[in-house]
């Protein structure tokens, strides 16, 4: 999952639709493709609701909460395994690290 961000359908925003469905902010058939080895796993796995509230909550946080959920999932994931996350991913792990929160 350290790659999931590349999948994120940034265009999500330019096309200012009103439908939130995984299918809208998450390219599936991109994702699916790159993990075709695990791929009845992965297809599994997007159909969970908790992947669907996952996604929606990385690209439409509701409040300063849920995106802090995320923010913690992915400074964990960057910190458990440094050099599997893309350079372009890499961001200063600040959350985890800090005890203001």
């Amino acid at each position: 999952m350290n790659n999931y961000e590349n999948y994120l359908n940034k265009d999500y925003f330019m096309k200012k639709s009103t439908n939130t469905g995984l299918k809208s902010l998450f390219k599936i058939g991109e994702f699916l493709e790159f993990h075709k080895d695990n791929k009845d796993f992965y297809q599994k796995f997007i159909d969970t609701q908790m992947f669907s509230d996952f996604i929606t909550k990385k690209l439409i946080p509701k409040d300063k909460k849920e995106n802090l959920e995320i923010l913690f999932f992915d400074e964990s994931i960057q910190k458990k395994y440094p050099k599997k996350v893309p350079k372009k991913q890499k961001k200063n792990i600040v959350f985890i690290n800090s005890k203001l929160y």
